[in-house]
């Protein structure tokens, strides 16, 4: 697209109906017509969008850094210029990490605009006929891809068998690393504090009783602990620490703050999580390895997007889905989210 068209694509833009955060909470309102930085973009159509745990926590204001409200989503391209990434009837998934310049995903028309090479990073092409539902994973999937990965690097091996790994949180994001480190050969155990999340799981047929269990009944031999709980707390790591055998590897997924730290091993938490750092430490007899994981690559993208567009049961992600909702009814569940515990997977239909 010329200069003309890149105005065109931006006019229609001026009917977004958006979820926004207001000073008062998160309200629908019509947007602004969209104000164009770059010469490369397009306007996505969210077809479907996940309630991410990351959206709670922006709406309690406990969530730090840059806002990616509105990012687990498939949408259709309406309108494309410069050198954008997807054609206009392309189905996309977002990488909220790419630093584009756009509107949130929880609305009737998402616009995208920045650098060529970024956006590429940010949208990702998916299979027509792949499903939607299924597609609405690929976000989280690609997170739980890279961490991993990650385990694989410090393993130093191409598989993980006959590794046992431990995950803690029995949210999305500990089911998703489940499945994928068992995917990789490993033997996979999820430990959730509460019942409620086992009992669900179970009942998804994803996981079975024999790979779900509570949290105290973890024992002292695993060779790998990952905690993808909402956040890395103290008492947490401490638990995943006694539960990994020596020489093993605890891995930081779930979220950190400014200023976390592991005072008795000397370690910066929420560094060593957001640089995806590793650091050796010595707790109690035992050397171990604390490492970190964040966000995702382009290769992860696309080793998710072929795992739920080949249709395999073992990632039938949509039977994680618990409720579809309209835009209009996001913010009164956001509001609601923000203060109650939630299993399973919300998916807004706009």
């Amino acid at each position: 697209m010329r200069a003309a068209e890149r105005e065109r694509g931006a006019a229609g833009a001026g009917e977004i109906r958006a979820v926004v955060l207001a000073a008062d909470g998160p309200e629908i309102v019509p947007s602004a017509p969209w104000q164009l930085r770059y010469e490369h973009g397009l306007i996505a159509r969210p077809l479907a969008i996940g309630v991410c745990q990351s959206d709670i926590k922006e709406v309690a204001r406990l969530r730090e850094g840059p806002s990616q409200f509105g990012h687990e989503l498939v949408a259709q391209v309406e309108a494309a210029w410069g050198d954008a990434p997807a054609a206009v009837g392309d189905r996309v998934c977002l990488d909220p990490n790419a630093p584009i310049h756009r509107g949130t995903g929880f609305a009737t028309l998402m616009p995208a605009d920045g650098p060529a090479e970024t956006l590429r990073t940010a949208f990702h092409r998916v299979p027509p006929g792949a499903p939607l539902h299924r597609l609405v994973f690929a976000e989280p999937l690609a997170c739980a891809v890279r961490c991993v990965d990650k385990a694989l690097r410090h393993r130093g091996a191409p598989r993980l068998a006959p590794c046992r790994i431990g995950v803690v949180g029995a949210g999305i994001a500990g089911t998703l690393i489940a499945l994928c480190a068992r995917e990789l050969g490993a033997s996979v155990r999820l430990f959730n504090r509460t019942e409620d999340r086992l009992a669900f799981l179970e009942g998804t047929g994803l996981l079975d009783g024999r790979e779900l269990g509570p949290l105290d009944s973890i024992r002292d031999d695993l060779d790998m602990t990952i905690l993808a709980t909402d956040f890395v707390r103290d008492e947490l790591l401490r638990w995943a620490l006694r539960a990994t055998r020596p020489g093993g590897l605890v891995i930081l997924y779930g979220g950190t703050r400014a200023g976390d730290t592991l005072a008795e091993a000397g370690v910066e938490v929420n560094r060593l999580r957001r640089d995806e750092q590793a650091a050796s430490i010595t707790w109690g007899d035992k050397a171990l390895t604390i490492a970190g994981t964040y966000g995702t690559d382009p290769a992860s993208f696309a080793r998710a997007i072929a795992w739920l567009a080949c249709d395999p049961a073992r990632f039938a992600l949509e039977r994680l889905i618990v409720r579809e909702i309209g835009l209009d009814e996001l913010p009164h569940l956001l509001k609601r989210s923000a203060f109650t515990r939630s299993v399973g997977k919300t998916v807004v239909i706009p």
